[in-house]
């Protein structure tokens, strides 16, 4: 086997390892969740409608609106709604921190 060819078989096997470890990233595992999660609510959900709706509706008619529509959805639109709304709070967002001050003597 020549030198050039055992090289590319060698760095094809790392190009799949790393597009294997990229893949079953923790990352990217939550943000394919959330894609196929948005994707089914779009099926599931006409969103402009509610958009539409919600832009109509008074200030102090939201709350009461967003309950009317949790509980007039049916389960599968709840399930997936509950999957994308986990998957989001999974994330890991840094928070600032204020550095510390030390005191002056």
């Amino acid at each position: 086997m020549k030198s050039t060819s055992l090289s590319k078989n060698i760095m094809r096997r790392v190009y799949y390892a790393y597009a294997i470890a990229l893949a079953l990233h923790p990352t990217s595992l939550r943000v394919m969740v959330l894609s196929v999660g948005l994707g089914f609510i779009a099926q599931l959900v006409h969103i402009a409608v509610i958009y539409k709706v919600l832009l109509e509706t008074k200030l102090g008619d939201i709350v009461p609106f967003t309950v009317s529509l949790v509980t007039h959805a049916d389960w599968p639109t709840l399930i997936v709604t509950f999957v994308v709304m986990m998957t989001l709070l999974s994330f890991k967002i840094p928070v600032y921190k204020r550095p510390h001050r030390v005191a002056r003597a």
